[in-house]
């Protein structure tokens, strides 16, 4: 499955969701739960300043 998520210019993880069909089995709120509880990334830069940057990060999980 597929997260996309936002790094915040602070570092911090915001706007989460699951990319495509729901997965069922609790899969979707367990990929949510891990991403939103990422410590603190270093923000992306543009121009000297912190900005926000959207990521898609692929998850696979082990049964």
């Amino acid at each position: 499955m597929t997260v996309s998520f936002v790094i915040g210019p602070n570092g911090k993880v915001s706007n989460a969701k699951v990319m495509g069909e729901p997965r069922g089995y609790g899969l979707d709120e367990e990929a949510l739960r891990v991403i939103n509880a990422m410590p603190d990334w270093l923000p992306g830069r543009q121009n000297g300043q912190n900005v926000a940057v959207q990521f898609r990060m692929p998850l696979r999980f082990g049964i």
